[in-house]
């Protein structure tokens, strides 16, 4: 059904990453995680469940080639690209393949979507009202975290050779080709900022807090992952 895609270069956050792929709430899927750079065992979560399939990539490797190798080593029909750092709520998935159908989508995402700042213990939303809707122009983008596609764009489109910004190339050039894009609702998925020195974006925490609407403090997001907030 779902082959869930993902490049990493950060031990601690394997077995996140393998929980937010083993809680998905769908009859079938694989994860596909390509170490970049990582020497060694992997958890033993992913090691012993076949569900998994693990490659080792050099560090020289430019990041979007890797996610390209990923792709082409799935075995399902539709792709899903997973962050290690980030929450993925149990029917992140579940609604993804919903709208591809529903809305006869080739690429779905989040446009509007929480962002938690763990520091602050601060749950936020970015981009309020800009769920459910298509993405036609450079104006609308989605969060590269939450790329869901189907396998077939593969034949149109590849991530670019690049370390920076290979989700948003992606995009534009699904664009170009007239790929449909729709973002989804802003639930069951959540950014999580930790330190500036944590992520490889150009956007501090400080900016980010700027462009998002605070809803409250809580150490506990996943009970808050799948709710639906005034005005969205």
């Amino acid at each position: 059904m779902v082959s869930v895609i993902a490049c990493s270069k950060r031990p601690d956050f394997l077995v996140n990453l393998y929980r937010n792929f083993d809680q998905q709430q769908i009859p079938e899927k694989q994860l596909v995680l390509a170490l970049h750079g990582l020497d060694g065992s992997v958890p033993d979560e992913i090691g012993n469940d076949p569900r998994c399939l693990v490659l080792h990539l050099p560090t020289e490797m430019p990041l979007g080639m890797c996610l390209n190798k990923a792709v082409k080593h799935s075995k399902f029909d539709v792709i899903a690209k997973f962050d290690d750092d980030d929450y993925y709520a149990p029917h992140y998935l579940f609604e993804a393949v919903a709208v591809l159908e529903k809305r006869q989508a080739e690429v779905v995402g989040k446009q509007s979507y929480l962002v938690y700042f763990k520091e602050e213990q601060l749950l936020a939303m970015l981009n309020p009202g800009k769920g459910d809707k298509q993405i036609r122009d450079d104006s609308d983008t989605l969060a590269g975290a939450t790329l869901v596609f189907k396998k077939g764009v593969f034949e149109k489109v590849e991530f670019p050779r690049i370390n920076i910004g290979e989700d948003l190339a992606f995009l534009d050039e699904c664009r170009k080709q007239s790929i449909p894009i729709y973002a989804s609702s802003p639930l069951h998925y959540i950014y999580i900022r930790y330190s500036n020195t944590h992520h490889t974006s150009d956007s501090g925490n400080n900016r980010l807090r700027k462009q998002c609407v605070p809803l409250l403090r809580t150490k506990n997001i996943a009970k808050y992952a799948s709710v639906i907030w005034k005005g969205e």
